[in-house]
């Protein structure tokens, strides 16, 4: 969950917490420090839900299964072939990041 807090020395930031914390204060416990003045703690005299984080792109599209795979219900190997290319290719790319 985003939240925008404004804190007791003037200053209003963005910080992040679990999603299952609905009000500000089972989020923050009343307090955070100011990245921008140092001042820790810095009480939250203010704040509001922006709304949930959002996930990486890749992880919210899945990719569609082919039409095979929709007949049957098994993929094709091909398609676990096709598959099993994406995942190193990923894992390369994790691995080099």
């Amino acid at each position: 969950m985003r939240w925008r807090l404004r804190l007791y020395c003037g200053h209003v930031l963005e910080r992040t917490s679990h999603y299952t914390h609905k009000t500000l204060h089972n989020a923050f416990t009343g307090a955070t420090s100011c990245p921008e003045c140092g001042l820790d703690p810095a009480t939250i005299v203010g704040g509001e839900a922006i709304g949930l984080e959002a996930e990486p792109k890749a992880a919210r599209v899945p990719a569609a299964p082919s039409a095979a795979a929709k007949r049957s219900g098994r993929p094709t190997k091909a398609d676990l072939e096709a598959r099993v290319g994406a995942l190193e290719a990923e894992i390369e790319r994790l691995r080099q990041g």
